[in-house]
């Protein structure tokens, strides 16, 4: 837990590594009979998995690619 609250001290940017991985997230919620749960026991814990992952490689290389995977997820979706 106190690992998963370094989450909480990155200031938050325009995009990240969990935006591109759950672009479609209204999708995977209107199609679960408990959004609430599936949010809980599914996607939040990916969330923290990819915020930590960021935390562990954070610079700016890894922040320009992050950008272009964005650009690339909103030309091609």
């Amino acid at each position: 837990m106190a690992e998963q609250r370094q989450v909480l001290k990155v200031r938050p940017g325009i995009t990240d590594l969990a935006s591109i991985e759950f672009r479609n997230e209204n999708e995977l919620l209107a199609s679960t009979h408990s959004p609430e749960d599936f949010y809980i026991q599914e996607i939040m814990p990916k969330k923290l998995e990819l915020n930590m992952k960021y935390i562990a490689r954070a610079n700016l290389g890894f922040d320009l690619l992050i950008i272009f995977q964005t650009l690339w997820r909103v030309i091609l979706d």
